[in-house]
């Protein structure tokens, strides 16, 4: 086992070092993980520009955004813990940005495809009628409210993997909808021993060959522009992802 993969081993457990630096990055690392965010620094960047993935028997293709690439090596081991983490859905892709990795530095950019677990196997309304229900219910706060139930289910996985509490708190909501895909975004925030973390994401979701897919890109938080700046990325990803899957 290499010495980076001990080093990041160790960050996922409890911080107990008295630096704040150290006790911030570590918990960083793990609220990444809690989150379904594999953005651990391996020795080289994957430099692929796609990403393959099955969903319910079908087989899609994501094509990385500009600047992205995909875990490599002995990390593939986190993508498996953060399967363990997130119950609610299943990560079909996860990606960080390339300088990142290649400067063994703290993740600027990171992102993941998702596809909510309740709705494998099940038939799928069309995306008309999702775009529509999105139109109609942007303004729902029961919206808000089921985007951001999963705070306690991702709190008590944290406990149970790593045995600390995280205090994971999300406010995601609704922002826009156009005839592709509806849009959400926000904050989702985590703290450990009194040091917080606090990451901007937004996501586009939608329909795609009968499968619902969640394109989801994040970066540290520092103002709400974090936030819109994220939008037009997502919209431009989930356009791409339908174009080369749909036949």
């Amino acid at each position: 086992m290499s010495s980076l993969l001990k080093t990041r081993r160790a960050a996922l457990r409890p911080a107990t070092e008295k630096s704040p630096r150290g006790t911030l990055c570590r918990m960083a690392v793990c609220i990444a993980v809690a989150l379904g965010i594999v953005v651990l620094p391996a020795a080289n960047a994957a430099a692929a520009e796609h990403a393959k993935f099955t969903v319910g028997g079908e087989e899609f293709q994501l094509s990385l955004p500009d600047g992205f690439c995909l875990p490599v090596d002995e990390f593939v081991e986190f993508a498996r813990v953060a399967e363990q983490l997130d119950q609610t859905n299943m990560t079909d892709a996860t990606f960080v940005k390339c300088g990142d990795i290649e400067k063994h530095s703290e993740p600027t950019g990171w992102g993941m495809m998702k596809t909510p677990r309740s709705s494998i196997g099940k038939k799928v309304p069309p995306r008309s009628e999702i775009i529509a229900y999105f139109q109609n219910n942007i303004k729902n706060p029961e919206i808000f409210q089921s985007l951001n139930n999963p705070d306690k289910l991702t709190n008590k996985r944290f406990q149970d993997v790593f045995g600390v509490d995280a205090n994971v708190k999300s406010s995601l909501q609704p922002l826009a909808v156009d005839d592709k895909a509806g849009y959400i975004g926000g904050t989702v925030s985590g703290s450990v021993k009194g040091h917080e973390i606090i990451v901007a994401g937004a996501a586009a979701a939608t329909v795609v060959r009968e499968r619902i897919f969640f394109f989801y890109l994040f970066r540290p938080y520092k103002s709400p522009k974090d936030i819109a700046d994220l939008i037009p990325l997502v919209k431009a990803g989930m356009l791409q992802f339908i174009v080369e899957n749909e036949h």
